[in-house]
């Protein structure tokens, strides 16, 4: 993902870059948890990445595209485990 975003901006590097929906489809709370931790760790050390936003902070799974375990909202309303860590944890580690 990095490699992709980054290409973008050497193509534009007069643009700051926003990074939106991002979300893992890994069916595996570990893995999400990881790919979440190095997305945020990158996109807060790079210079020209002037904002970021993963998908799901939803009540309800919005397809069956993205992994459940990457839902930020609970049911209820309440944040998920990966959501309360995203917001409170910087740098993020990876579990």
């Amino acid at each position: 993902m990095a490699l992709l975003i980054s290409s973008r901006h050497e193509k534009y590097p007069e643009y700051p870059v926003v990074i939106s929906e991002i979300a893992c489809i890994c069916r595996d709370k570990k893995d999400v948890f990881k790919f979440t931790a190095q997305v945020a760790n990158w996109a807060d050390e790079c210079p020209w990445v002037f904002e970021y936003a993963f998908f799901g902070c939803m009540a309800k799974v919005a397809d069956d595209f993205v992994s459940p375990e990457a839902q930020l909202m609970n049911e209820d309303g309440s944040f998920t485990d990966l959501m309360r860590k995203l917001m409170n944890e910087q740098p993020m580690t990876e579990t």
